[in-house]
Order: structure tokens, then sequence, then C-alpha cells
């Protein structure tokens, strides 16, 4: 069976239900505080930087799954053969899969601080980039509301923001938990997607998003990554839920309160043949409102954007920042909620703020790897 877990947490999860142990239960094993487990479940805290609670860890779990006769599903698991593991074989196997992570977090946040070092370095000044005459002309004029599969929803979806930017409308509420191919997969239509998204938040248009973080971190990582440029060019509040999407059905919202709304419903993986619904019948558009603001109401904000202006004097590397750009003015911080990623260019300090508990981890580990 194929390793479906990229974090510690998520293997902590798994491992303690397999185990049928609870977070009391384990911490009275270990000898800790019941709240340190709920953090290494939640992904704020890890034991990798202290080896005996880390080890003591695996050992209880590991008794614990084998006790309730469930190695053949840790074997299935961590890609061991119960016939050839050995007990200590099988203990090592255990723990390199549950506190040795592969890097798979630090390899998705250097790849994440990679592509932006390329966006800054490029020398494009996204302040200049702006839907053009030649661009506009390429808008759908007809009065189709129905539009078929990736096409579809891409045709749709610069219809929908070249309405938003003309008409310099106040909100857009964004979602959809389908693949992101349909944006990055294809460069031309991925800069006239960028450039309609920075003209309406130049326009002072709010831009409200549900991002779907239920994908694995790479994939999640990407999505952030096509989103942080824009995150400075205006006003955009950011969000994810704790449940769970489904993965039978793909949806789609995005929606001009009062004006438009292109909605989708299909099988999932099926993109060629999904069906993208473009509205602007006013009780449709207020009905998909009402809907979106209650998935909203469930969410927690993901992230959020700062810039400010910062003296010469004021540009230092602190110790406990472990990460610098080319130039020295790069910085990570992590804390017990946060994760802070900023850069200095022309003296303004640009600062990202992660409040998801994977991107902390994420974040946390791409320090110790370091």
């Amino acid at each position: 069976m194929e390793t479906i877990y990229d974090s510690f947490r998520e293997k902590l999860k798994w491992a303690m239900l397999t185990a049928n142990i609870s977070n009391v239960k384990l911490a009275k094993d270990l000898n800790v505080d019941a709240s340190l487990i709920s953090r290494y479940r939640s992904g704020s805290r890890s034991p990798k930087s202290n080896a005996d609670v880390a080890k003591k860890l695996c050992n209880v779990l590991l008794s614990r799954i084998k006790a309730v006769g469930k190695t053949d599903e840790l074997c299935d698991m961590i890609g061991a053969s119960l016939a050839d593991v050995d007990p200590k074989k099988l203990e090592k196997k255990f723990y390199e899969w549950l506190i040795n992570e592969n890097n798979v977090e630090s390899q998705a946040i250097d790849a994440m601080i990679e592509k932006f070092k390329a966006v800054v370095g490029s020398g494009v000044n996204i302040d200049l980039m702006v839907p053009t005459e030649e661009d506009m002309k390429l808008i759908p004029k007809d009065k189709k509301n129905i539009y078929v599969g990736i096409e579809g929803i891409r045709e749709a979806s610069i219809k929908f923001l070249a309405d938003v930017y003309v008409g310099k409308e106040e909100k857009v509420y964004l979602y959809s938990d389908k693949k992101m191919d349909w944006i990055f997969g294809d460069e031309k239509f991925s800069m006239m997607w960028l450039k309609f998204m920075l003209g309406i938040l130049k326009n002072g248009t709010e831009v409200i998003i549900i991002h779907n973080i239920d994908r694995q971190l790479k994939e999640m990582v990407t999505a952030i990554s096509g989103w942080m440029p824009l995150y400075m060019a205006g006003k955009i509040k950011s969000f994810y839920l704790d449940s769970k999407a489904g993965n039978r059905f793909s949806h789609t919202i995005f929606l001009c309160p009062g004006k438009s709304a292109i909605t989708s419903f299909f099988p999932a993986n099926n993109e060629v043949n999904a069906v993208y619904s473009f509205s602007t019948d006013k009780s449709i558009v207020d009905s998909y409102a009402q809907m979106y603001e209650s998935m909203l109401s469930k969410g927690n904000q993901l992230m959020y954007a700062a810039k400010e202006e910062v003296s010469q004097d004021e540009i230092t590397t602190e110790d406990d920042m472990s990460y610098s750009f080319d130039d020295g003015r790069g910085q990570i911080s992590v804390y017990d909620d946060k994760a802070v990623f900023s850069y200095v260019i022309e003296d303004v300090r640009v600062s990202y703020t992660f409040l998801h508990p994977s991107m902390i981890v994420a974040f946390r580990a791409y320090i110790e790897a370091r």
C-alpha cells in the first residue's frame, strides 16, 4: 500500500486510531501532559527535537498496535513485509516512517521559496500588470451560459473576471475543490487570469477565497504559491475549512454578489465533461451567495500578507531566522501558532503569515532540514 500521509500529524492520527489509544492514555504512557499530544496532532509541535520522547512514542504505539492485532495493517501502511521483518527491524522502520518524514514538507517549502524568488528576481513589475485593450478584445461577447470542460471554465472565468473588472464591483467570492491545472497548466491563460485578478484588486474589489487545503501538501503549496503575488496587490481574505471535501464530486462557486455566478458540480477527475453554468439571474446569484456565506461562517483564516517601509538600519537577520535569500534579506520565523516568511525589497518589507497547522509544520521541517 502506498503511503498517503505527508506529515507527522497525519501519521500520528492514523497510528493512534489503529492502536485505539486516546490522547489522555498516550500522554499517560509517555509521562507527558495531554496538551502536548493535542499539539502533536494539530501539527503545532513535533517530537523530532526530543529523541527520547520520539523513541518512547514509537515504542508505545507499536506495542499497542501489536496488542490489538493490527500489525498487518501497520506493515501494509509503512511498506514492510511481516514475514521478513523481525521486531527490531519493524521498530526501526516504524520510527523512520513516523518521525523521519523524508523531508516532504521541507521540500515543498523549498519549492515555494524558489518559485517566489523567481518571481521577485524576474524584473516583472506586477503593479504594471493590468488587462490591456487587446486582452479585452478576447473576452466573449455572447450571452452563453453553459460552458464545458477545461477550456469552458477558462472561458467562463475570464468572462466573469472581466465583468467584475469593468464594473469595479465591491466583492467577489471564490471556491473550487477541482485540480488547479485549469489555471496553472497553460501559461498563456495563467497570465491572462493573473492580469484580471490584479486588475480587480487594484480597482479595490475585495476578494474572499476559500482555499481547498484538503489536497496533498505539494498541491496545496502550489496553489498558495500561485496566489502569493496577488496578496500584495489588494484586499484578499483567505480561509480554509476544517471539514473534509468529498472525493466523489468536485464543486466550483465563483460569485460576484448581486451580479453573476459560475457554478459546477461534477464527478471528480472528470473535468473534460464538466459543465459550468454562468448565471446573471438575481435570485440564483443571491441563493449561491447565501450558500457561500454559510460555508464561509465555518472557515478559518489561512494566511495574510502585509507591507511596511523599513530603513536600512532595521534590516537585520536574527539568529532564530533560519533562511535568507542570496542577498541576505529573506527571513523565516516559526511560532506555535504561525509561520512568517518575509523579505525586503527596495526598503519595503513584505511579510506572509501562515496560520494553517500544515504550513507551520512544513516551515518548521524546512528549518530543521537546514
